[in-house]
Parts: structure tokens; C-alpha cells; sequence
């Protein structure tokens, strides 16, 4: 979204309402110039459970613990991201009415094939969708299989139950953080993605490389996500062959990934935009020396 952190928060500034319309921000936004670093609590999270990260995507997230260690950051371990749960209630919610809104929307439309699949999947009777999950996990396709019972069933009583275990889920992983040992987190510094840049037309065959990029958006908490590396050439192998289809995938997205850029995710609290934004510089003007350093950190 932008070739620079700074620019990011100039862009964050307009949009928040500083100029146009509507001159008063809701929440006014905090200067991240006067973000001190050293007085932060970061959590690592390495895996979410779902899919192990490649080897070049663990080097970053390493890479930038340790810049922002030497800034005098406390770094700490967190929980294992509750990937499987994390996915079951995002994917729920998009697909509570069954895709109806979305085949609404796309009607008379050329529909991209990603997208047509998971809706003829969310439109399937429940008990031929759990069926058909079952029959997959016993081919050995774990993925497919937790992503295909993850879709909701379209009844009423069963959104309002989703939707009281979000906000379940919005207050444990709060508590998690504010009963953190040694003091509350202030920052969760985590993959952005489990691999590198999918090959085109590939995403068919791993929708959900991990649940990194669908935490943000469930608890309503800002994250921003900052380039830290590119991949090296002996990071291209390192996960396993498996019959599964999205770890096969993942396989072939590693082979041939050299000098592909490798981001890092950083999720703050609730308006603190300006303590991720913080982070963010740190991470990028320490890796900006670094010759293997891409362009272009987005929010």
C-alpha cells in the first residue's frame, strides 16, 4: 500500500478522518514518533497450529524479533495461535447465509474460480458438507477437510451461537494478553502468511495458508504488515511431501522461491495504530541496511 512506513501513517492520518468531511476522528490516533520502543512487551508467535511456516518465513519473523530486541524491546513467547478455531469462526461468518449475499451480488457476473467453489461449497446441504469432509480426511486431505467443515450451516440460531463465541474468543485472547506473565503485550509479532508468494492460479489449492492474516479482523485489532527479508536459496526446500494437496502445495510454492520478499505481521491493541506503526519503522530502517531488503509495507 506503500513504499514506506512513513507513508503509511500519513495515508492512516487521512483516512481517519483529519481531513474531509468528517474533521474529528472517533478515536484521535496517537503520534508514533513518540513510541518508545524499549518500553514495549512484544509476543512472538511462531505456528498457528494449521500449517508450519517455511523456513525463510521462521528466519523473519527471528530476524525481526531480534531487531526490535536490540531496540530494547522485551520479547516473550505466546500461547500457539488457536489456528483451527481461529478459521472455523472467520470462515463461519463469512459463509452465514450460505453465500447467498455473494451469489446475489455476482449474479450475471464472470466469477473467478477461487471464489465459485467456496460458494458452491457453502450452498451444499449440511449433513452432504460434513459427509464430504469426513470422506476427505480419510483420503488425507486434513486441510480440505477442516476447511470444509468450517462452513456454516445457515441457520439463524446457529449465527447467533458463532457470534457469541467471537466474542469469547475476543475476550480470552484480551486476557491472554493483559494477564501476559511479567506484564500485559503490547504487540503480537507474527508470520503474515505460512509461504511465500503462491504460484498464480495455485491459491485454488490452499485458500488458507495458515490463519496469520485472519486474526486482525476478528478481534477488530490494527495490524500492519512491514517486507524484512527475501527467501535464500537453501530455504527453498525443508517441508515434507505429503499427499495432502495443501501441503503439496506449500511443496512446490517453496521450490523455486529464492529472492521472493518475506513479510512480518504486527497486531496491537485496540487504537493503538500508532504502536504498530512504531514497530513497523524500527523493523524497517534496521532491515533497510540489509542488501536482501524488499520494498513496500502495507497495513
Amino acid at each position: 500500500m506503500a513504499r514506506s512506513v512513513d507513508d503509511l501513517a500519513l495515508a492512516l492520518e487521512l483516512i481517519n478522518g483529519a481531513h474531509g468531511i468528517d474533521t474529528i476522528p472517533t478515536v484521535p490516533l496517537g503520534d508514533f514518533n513518540r513510541v518508545d520502543i524499549a518500553g514495549l512487551r512484544i509476543a512472538v508467535v511462531n505456528d498457528d497450529g494449521l500449517m508450519t511456516p517455511s523456513r525463510a518465513v521462521e528466519r523473519g519473523v527471528a530476524e525481526a524479533a531480534e531487531i526490535l530486541r536490540a531496540a530494547g524491546a522485551e520479547i516473550v513467547r505466546l500461547n500457539v495461535l488457536p489456528g483451527a478455531e481461529i478459521l472455523e469462526l472467520v470462515l463461519g461468518c463469512f459463509t452465514a447465509d450460505r453465500g447467498r449475499g455473494m451469489r446475489d451480488l455476482l449474479r450475471g457476473e464472470k466469477v473467478d474460480p477461487r471464489v465459485s467453489v467456496n460458494m458452491n461449497i457453502a450452498r451444499m446441504p449440511r449433513g452432504l458438507r460434513i459427509a464430504v469432509a469426513a470422506l476427505l480426511g480419510l483420503l488425507g486431505q486434513r486441510h480440505s477437510a477442516a476447511t470444509m467443515g468450517a462452513f456454516a450451516s445457515g441457520s439463524a440460531s446457529d449465527y447467533w451461537r458463532l457470534s457469541e463465541r467471537v466474542m469469547d474468543f475476543q475476550v480470552r485472547f484480551r486476557n491472554e494478553l493483559d494477564r501476559a506473565p511479567g506484564g500485559p503485550i503490547d504487540l503480537v509479532l507474527m508470520p503474515t502468511c505460512a509461504v511465500p508468494a503462491v504460484r498464480h492460479r495455485a491459491t485454488i489449492n490452499m485458500p488458507f495458508a495458515g490463519t496469520y492474516a485472519l486474526l486482525s479482523p476478528l478481534l477488530g485489532y490494527p495490524a500492519g504488515v512491514v517486507p524484512v527479508t527475501r527467501v535464500r536459496g537453501e530455504e527453498e526446500a525443508g517441508r515434507r511431501k505429503s499427499f495432502d494437496v495443501v501441503e503439496r502445495t506449500a511443496f512446490e510454492t517453496d521450490r523455486g522461491s529464492a529472492g521472493l520478499p518475506i513479510g512480518i505481521q504486527l497486531v496491537g491493541r485496540p487504537w493503538r495504530d500508532d504502536v504498530v506503526l512504531a514497530a513497523m519503522r524500527a523493523i524497517e530502517q534496521a532491515a533497510r541496511r540489509r542488501a536482501d531488503f524488499p520494498i513496500a509495507p502495507k497495513l
